[in-house]
């Protein structure tokens, strides 16, 4: 039981250092882009193509539990703060991804055998 709960927690760093990583190079990105003078026309259609593929992956990874993780890296590079549904369903996740690991962990103390 206890290589259960070392895996888990294993799981649960590598995920959460992935979608911290992922919005530190998706901050570092968008400030590139936004330094870059092209037209209104070519820059908003590739910026509309790349951030619904990046939205997939940091809701993904939000989901499989790195949520916390990716909420903190929002507010600490300051990545897309005023998007709605990013600053609704961030917290959201949050709070799912800390209820799952609490059922887990409970689930294995109350079965652990020595």
């Amino acid at each position: 039981m206890l290589i259960v709960i070392l895996l888990l927690l294993a799981y649960l760093f590598g995920v959460n250092f992935y979608a911290y990583l992922w919005i530190r190079s998706a901050s570092k990105e968008q400030t590139v882009l936004l330094d870059k003078t092209s037209s209104k026309e070519t820059n908003s259609t590739l910026n509309a193509k790349k951030r619904k593929k990046g939205t997939l992956q940091l809701f993904l990874a939000a989901v499989l539990g790195g949520a916390i993780a990716a909420y903190t890296a929002m507010f600490v590079f300051k990545y897309r703060l005023k998007d709605l549904l990013f600053m609704v369903l961030m917290p959201m996740l949050c709070v799912l991804n800390l209820y799952f690991l609490f059922l887990v962990t409970r689930y294995a103390f109350l079965n652990w055998r020595f």
